[in-house]
Formats: structure tokens, sequence, C-alpha cells
């Protein structure tokens, strides 16, 4: 091996602790389905059954969320953002990454749609169709093919982000599985910078994570940042996350924004996720 290798490789040694994740409830197995192969070997309708016995507690999880009243706190920051002319910004890596990508393109064909039907708005359903951007580690090339190395750099995760013009009245959603990964994280801090409104949601207790994880322990131990810990799945199960997050980094509809115009007169509404305030035209 090179000198140049060598000082590479005693370098990682170094900080390998913190890639040694084993401790993490997200990389253990899911108690309701730790024999599923077993299990499916026998009878696939009872293999079944425990998927779905593991559905519902991604469902309860949910539920006992919503009861906390939190989604509606998130719901009036990003009003809050948008009334000033923020953007939204979802950031992942991998599996997240691509949720990242999903809610962007909801919020997107929303406002298309509404453009489609005639809506004339202010600000406008151009303006904001583009206030919201996803940033997913490696970019778009990685929906294709796995961009290996990004996501062990929190400086890739910041580069990104400033290039996607992050300000302070903005919002930022990091969306991490395990609450771990550096790209993600380094959104987080680009976002503190900044200014900027930032959650940090994520999937593993937090005494397991900052005893064993430093990069998150600065995470969870800042005031600045709110956390959305959603601990509830692990295991092949933790794959479930990209399909229960848009559940919570949407606490509203995008339909929520937009009522009926009223054709000749200019007014504000309200619906009945949120209100939000801004001037219908004729059109």
């Amino acid at each position: 091996m090179s000198a140049q290798s060598n000082h590479r490789s005693d370098e990682f040694l170094k900080v390998s602790d913190q890639f040694q994740l084993g401790a993490l409830t997200t990389e253990s197995s899911h108690p309701v389905t730790s024999k599923l192969s077993d299990t499916a070997k026998i009878n696939i309708v009872d293999a079944l059954k425990l998927l779905f016995e593991v559905d519902r507690d991604v469902v309860h999880k949910f539920q006992k969320f919503v009861e906390t009243g939190r989604a509606d706190q998130i719901k009036q920051q990003v009003l809050h953002s948008l009334e000033k002319g923020g953007k939204i910004f979802f950031t992942g890596c991998g599996s997240t990454g691509r949720l990242s990508i999903q809610l962007v393109s909801i919020w997107r064909d929303f406002w298309q749609r509404q453009r489609a039907r005639g809506l004339v708005c202010t600000p406008s359903t151009e303006e904001f169709e583009n206030r919201a951007l996803s940033v997913m580690a490696g970019g778009d090339f990685a929906l294709i093919k796995a961009v290996e190395g990004f996501e062990d750099f929190s400086e890739f995760g910041a580069k990104q982000i400033t290039d996607l013009g992050l300000g302070a009245q903005d919002v930022v959603f990091a969306i991490t599985e395990g609450g771990e990964t550096s790209f993600v994280i380094g959104t987080v801090w680009k976002g503190l910078e900044v200014g900027a409104k930032v959650y940090f949601v994520y999937n593993n207790p937090d005494d397991i994570l900052c005893r064993h994880v430093k990069r998150s322990q600065e995470i969870l131990t800042d005031p600045r940042i709110e956390k959305i810990n959603l601990i509830s799945i692990s295991g092949w199960d933790r794959y479930r996350c990209p399909c229960y997050y848009p559940s919570v980094e949407y606490p509203f509809p995008p339909v929520g924004i937009v009522g009926a115009a009223d054709g000749k007169n200019r007014r504000a509404f309200l619906c009945p996720h949120f209100k939000f305030s801004f001037s219908l035209e004729s059109g």
C-alpha cells in the first residue's frame, strides 16, 4: 500500500467507532418479524400477517404523534415561512433521499394542477411550485446508481443545500432513518448557520444515539434544532420509514393552501386544515 493509503486508513481507524452502528435499534431485528423467513416457509399467510402487524405499529405511532399537537405546530411554522417568502427543504440519503424527491414532486404536481385549472393567486402558482426543494445525497445521479461515500461526509450535505439557495426564512426537514447520517447532519448545521428553522426526523432512542454516535449527540443536544423522533421501526421494517415519513413531513396537504377562487373578489380564506392568507385575483 502507498503511504497515502496507509495515512487514510489510519485516519479512518481513529473515527471508525462512529460508523459501527450495530447497537442502534434500527439495525436490530424487529421482535415481531425476527423469524419471518421461517414462518413464510410454513405458511405464507401467517408471514403476511406478521408484516401487517408491524404496519399497525407504524399507524399507532403516527396517531400518537398527531395527538401531541406537534403536527399543527409544524404546520404553523411552515405557513409562517411561506408567508415571509421562505422555501421548504427536504434532505435525505438513500431511501430518505428518494423520499425528499417524492415529497417535492407531490408539492409541484399540486401547484401544476391548480395552474391548469385556471387558479390565479398572489404569490403565483409558479412561485409556490418552486418553493419546495429536495436535497439527496449524490444528487439526481444517485436515483439511478448508488453514489458511494457521499452519505459519510457532512460537508457534502452542507454544500448541496447551500447551492440551492438556503436562507434565513426557510424551513429544513432533515430526514434520516437512524439519526446518524453525516450527509443529512451537514444540512442541519448549514440550516442553523443561515438562520433557518430546522427539523431533524429520525428513528432511534436518543440515549442510544448519544451513547454511540458523537455526531448524533451533538444534534440531539442542540436546543436550536427541533427533533421529531419516530422510534417504532427497527430491523427490516425500518424500510417502512419512507412510507411513514410523508405523513409527518406533510402535516398539512398542499390542497390546504388553496381554496376556490371567487372569480371577482380578492379574499383570504379558511380551509379545514389551516388558514393561509394571500389574495386570490380575478381570473
